[in-house]
């Protein structure tokens, strides 16, 4: 975890109590789900320069894509060898 990027991802989040979902400040983006709407304000409003995959050195857009990136490019055995898994993630 990257504690300055999930301050600024949260200072762009909120929960509308009476709808009962996440919205993006940003824009008019909702989701119910905390995940969903972390991963879209990282993706779609935050510029964080990228991060470096470990192995190959390939720069993705988001913590999520790199790690969709390692699963898939570096991982043998998929989603169940969890001995392939980014052992930190550093901004560009």
């Amino acid at each position: 975890m990257i504690p300055e990027l999930d301050e600024l991802i949260n200072s762009k989040i909120a929960k509308d109590a009476e709808a009962g979902v996440w919205m993006c400040f940003d824009c008019d983006y909702r989701s119910n789900n905390l995940t969903h709407i972390k991963n879209h304000v990282e993706g779609k409003h935050i510029d964080s320069g990228g991060f470096s995959c470990h192995i190959c050195g390939k720069i993705s857009k988001t913590r999520v894509s790199l790690q969709m990136h390692v699963l898939r490019q570096h991982s043998r055995g998929g989603r169940s060898d969890r001995n392939n898994k980014v052992p930190y993630l550093q901004l560009m």
